[in-house]
C-alpha cells in the first residue's frame, strides 16, 4: 500500500489525471488503494488549470461555487477587510458572512458603518464620534 502523503509527491496534473482514472473505472481509488487526504488535495491544487477542467467537464463532473452570488460578493468585500485587519496585526477570520476581528464578529453592514463613522472621525476629528464608533462595535457583537 502506497503511503499516505502520496498528494505530496504529485503535482496538480497528476492528481487530476488521478482523479479522472477514478472516476473512469468507478472503483473506490480514492478511498482504499491510494488514501488521498482530501484536504491535502485541496491546499495542493489552489487552482483549477483551463486544461483539467475540461477534462473533467468531459466526464459529466462539474465544477461550480456552491454558493450563490449574493454571499460570493459579501465574501469579496469581507477578503478585502479580512486582509486590512490583518495587515494592523489584528486576529482575524471570516465565518460564513461574518468577519471574526479579535473575538467579535462584525457582518457586512456593520464593516461599512464602521468604515462611515471612521471615514467622518477622520475629517471631523470628533471624540463623540469615536464613542459612536465603540458602541457600534459592541452593538455588532451582541447582535450574534
Amino acid at each position: 500500500m502506497p503511503p499516505d502523503n502520496i498528494s505530496n509527491d504529485l503535482s496538480n496534473s497528476q492528481l487530476y489525471d488521478l482523479l479522472i482514472k477514478a472516476i473512469k473505472d468507478q472503483t473506490d481509488v480514492l478511498k482504499s488503494e491510494i488514501n488521498i487526504n482530501i484536504q491535502d488535495l485541496s491546499n495542493k491544487v489552489e487552482t483549477v488549470d483551463t486544461k483539467n477542467t475540461a477534462k473533467l467537464k468531459n466526464l459529466g463532473v462539474d465544477i461550480t461555487n456552491d454558493m450563490p452570488y449574493e454571499d460570493r460578493q459579501v465574501q469579496r468585500v469581507l477578503k478585502v477587510s479580512f486582509r486590512n485587519t490583518k495587515r494592523q496585526n489584528h486576529q482575524a477570520r471570516i465565518r460564513g458572512n461574518k468577519l471574526e476581528i479579535d473575538g467579535k464578529f462584525f457582518t457586512l453592514g456593520d464593516l461599512r458603518n464602521l468604515e462611515e463613522l471612521v471615514s467622518e472621525d477622520n475629517s471631523s476629528g470628533g471624540s463623540r464620534k469615536r464613542t459612536a464608533l465603540t458602541t457600534k462595535r459592541t452593538e455588532g457583537n451582541t447582535k450574534i
